[in-house]
């Protein structure tokens, strides 16, 4: 699915994110597509997808690919720039996004031939690109000045009357003048003459001046509309959908899907399709291990058929053995009439591959060990039989799981909107009362600006390093050593792998958010004034647990004692050292295991909620009390 400048147009004015944002993380979604996460201190976070289809925000959940070498540019260069805008210069099929780090840095998207992504710095220097462009002309490399391609046609935006009235000096017809001169797209072009009135098998040099007239001011119509927000509609008219921002009335009939903004219509169109398309390919493995069992099968079975024939043939062979024995025949006369051969004293008998020499003996002798053989053959033909009913019901419960994949593929799952608290730490205390603390230093003193009020209590970690914590308008002892603990687990004091803390509460009226004259408050910090109430000899654990809030899953994590009292399941951990995200799957491994729901929460917000690594020490189903928070 290829955009035009109008489609472009459109997506650029819908970017509208405000002041604020910045990329706290960077992922790869397939060979040419990425994702920004855009993160604001206030504002829910935004996920920036750029991929070859066009760029927009998107509401789904997309499994992300191990990253290659540019991914790790990107999250050297833009981890924490703020982003400060996107644009499309002059018509072209291309989108500057605009970011600041100390210094310009610029992530330029071209929506043209393959698509390509290319990092540049504040004097249009290439930082790394995802695809090397070397072409008569233009070359695109690290360390090269970033040169756009040679504009084809002309900026719609600046069109004039007098280049459109020269289409009355062209033999072409005018629907092949206007697509060359202006480099739109079969679908505007036929847009632009029906909206007109124009026949498109004119040729130009019989148009009248009226009718070119017509075309340049329903151009205009077109390019407004475009710059436009408003619906996006998408044609179902071949294999691809036919976009467009504004209503193809020259498509009158087709099939049509309208979106409430372009962005809408590429989430639902391409990120649907990204996400089913990784559903789907996360089947080939059944596919492949489905094939191979079906070979195992077969090749047993031909083996199981060998070996029938087999042992077939020795019983025969023995029963002629034992029968001429029985009978008193002469021996000479049994083994000549079995085939026997002789050599050297040696009497040879051959049956289905199977040979057997014997050193005299008698018949009876020679039946024996032919049955002795034909009874081994027999015990490897029934123990081939049991793996081939083995794997039979391997092969019946693989089809089974992949025709559920495949019959009730789920459908694409909408990334779930963060809920104003979220932005901060929080949970909610045994007596159902609110606790939020700050997760860094900008968002401590965000904490206590925008939420803190009179009657709450302060929190604070007796040392450097800990988060600002709000109580809500409680004072009850339990909830106060609650959020204390909180306070000290997600402090300094966890990553440190201390046993214990302290912590302290003041009145809400006791902080400041600015020192007095001639003192400093470092970044993050807070002035406290007054009397500070301990709360010592805090043994340091946290809980994560499953809650449900208005339908949805959702994580807290706090004191065991609040967790397991509004969680479905819960894990309880103690600092321990490694990684975060060691700790985050298994969490979530421990809790699926108890709440098979728990496996579709992304590994993100499991992270998100730690206060560090640590190990579980205790696993358990919560009493599931009902989670009521309050408005901001």
């Amino acid at each position: 699915m290829e955009l035009s400048s109008f489609e472009i147009t459109r997506l650029v004015s819908e970017l509208d994110l405000k002041e604020g944002y910045y990329v706290s993380n960077a992922y790869q979604l397939g060979e040419d597509s990425f994702m920004l996460k855009l993160h604001h201190p206030e504002l829910p976070d935004a996920r920036l997808v750029l991929c070859g289809s066009g760029f927009w925000i998107t509401n789904y959940e997309i499994g992300k690919v191990e990253g290659g070498r540019f991914l790790k540019s990107l999250r050297k260069w833009l981890l924490r720039a703020r982003f400060k805008g996107a644009r499309q210069p002059g018509s072209e099929r291309i989108v500057e996004f605009e970011f600041d780090k100390g210094e310009r840095l610029y992530l330029v998207l071209e929506l043209f031939g393959s698509g390509n992504l290319i990092l540049l710095d504040g004097s249009r220097t290439v930082l790394d690109c995802l695809k090397e462009v070397r072409v008569k002309g233009r070359t695109i490399a690290r360390g090269l000045k970033y040169e756009p391609p040679k504009g084809r046609g002309v900026d719609l935006k600046s069109v004039d009357e007098g280049l459109i009235l020269k289409v009355r000096e062209s033999e072409l017809e005018v629907s092949r003048w206007i697509g060359r001169s202006l480099g739109l797209p079969r679908k505007y072009t036929e847009e632009i003459l029906y909206r007109a009135g124009v026949d498109p098998r004119l040729k130009g040099r019989e148009l009248e001046e009226g009718e070119a007239r017509r075309i340049y001011e329903t151009l205009k119509e077109l390019v407004s509309l475009s710059e436009e927000k408003g619906e996006a509609y998408a044609y179902f008219k071949d294999s691809e959908p036919i976009l467009s921002p504004f209503e193809l009335k020259s498509m009158e009939g087709v099939r049509v899907e309208r979106f409430g903004s372009m962005m809408d219509a590429l989430d639902e169109l391409v990120a649907r399709r990204m996400v089913e398309e990784k559903e789907r390919s996360a089947l080939e493995p059944l596919r492949a291990k489905l094939d191979s069992i079906t070979r195992s099968i077969e090749g047993k079975e031909r083996a199981v058929k060998g070996l029938e024939a087999k042992v077939e043939a020795l019983l025969e062979l023995a029963e002629g053995l034992k029968s001429g024995y029985l009978s008193g025949a002469e021996e000479e006369a049994v083994l000549d009439s079995l085939g026997a051969k002789r050599e050297g004293g040696v009497i040879r008998l051959e049956r289905e591959g199977e040979r057997f020499e014997f050193k005299g003996g008698s018949l009876m002798g020679m039946a024996s060990k032919v049955y002795d053989r034909a009874k081994k053959l027999r015990a490897s033909m029934e123990a081939l039989k049991a793996s081939i009913r083995a794997l039979e019901e391997d092969r019946e419960r693989l089809r089974a799981k992949l025709e559920r994949g495949e019959l009730k593929l789920a459908p694409p799952k909408r990334a779930r909107r963060k809920r104003w608290f979220e932005r901060y730490r929080w949970f909610v205390t045994s007596d159902g009362c609110l606790a939020l603390g700050g997760r860094d230093a900008s968002s401590n003193v965000s904490l206590i600006r925008k939420h803190a009020r009179k009657g709450d209590l302060i929190f604070h970690a007796d040392l450097h390093g800990s988060p600002f914590f709000i109580l809500r308008g409680c004072r009850k002892e339990s909830s106060i050593r609650e959020v204390a603990l909180a306070t000290v687990c997600f402090s300094r004091a966890w990553r440190e792998g201390y046993g214990y803390g302290d912590a302290y509460w003041v009145e809400f009226d006791q902080v400041r958010l600015a020192a007095p004259s001639g003192m400093y408050l470092p970044k993050g910090g807070l002035l406290i004034t007054g009397r500070k109430n301990f709360v010592k000899g805090l043994k340091l654990s946290v809980s994560v647990g499953v809650c449900r809030l208005d339908g949805d899953l959702i994580l807290m994590s706090g004191p065991p004692s609040a967790v397991k009292k509004y969680s479905l399941a819960y894990v309880e951990l103690v600092p321990f050292k490694g990684k975060v995200s060691e700790t985050a799957k298994k969490v979530r491994e421990k809790l699926a295991s108890l709440l098979e729901e728990a496996s579709s929460i992304g590994l993100d917000d499991f992270v998100s909620v730690l206060p560090g690594p640590g190990k579980p020490v205790s696993l358990g189903r919560g009493e599931g009390t009902k989670v009521i928070i309050k408005p901001a």
